[in-house]
């Protein structure tokens, strides 16, 4: 399952994504395991951000911030670059234990963005958040 984000990252500043875990009647659960990865479309691993574990619960915050959201020198000059987390975990279900799930959320990245650095005020205001959920079997 890919998820696309409405709202834009800005470089260097912070992003927030809630990913919520709910079973198929829209119950919340908590996995037994959460990890995730920050990468480009292409795959290439952004900031070490490879197999980041978090603490299992019905939701988690992913909290990208500086270095998470710069762009590469091998992107080049683009306006918008694209980012993905991958967030992989597992579950016990009627089904099983330990079923696998993975979901990958998609945004975009804004490179030298100009209103966040108007002010500095603004620009420490700048927090985005998101929300996702994933549902599982």
């Amino acid at each position: 399952m890919t998820t696309k984000l409405s709202l834009k990252a800005f470089e260097r500043s912070t992003y927030v994504i809630t990913v919520a875990f709910e079973d198929d009647n829209g119950t919340a659960v908590t996995p037994n395991k959460v990890s995730w990865d920050l990468s480009t479309l292409g795959g290439t691993i952004i900031n070490e951000r490879s197999n980041v574990t978090e603490t299992p619960a019905e939701s988690v915050d992913i909290v990208l911030t500086g270095s998470d959201l710069r762009t590469l020198a091998s992107e080049g000059n683009k306006h918008i670059v694209k980012r993905l987390v991958t967030v992989r975990g597992s579950y016990n279900s009627d089904a099983g234990s330990d079923l696998e799930l993975s979901a990958d959320v998609k945004f975009d990245l804004e490179t030298n963005p100009v209103i966040p650095y108007l002010t500095i005020n603004v620009y420490e205001a700048v927090t985005i958040s998101e929300s996702i959920s994933l549902s599982v079997d």
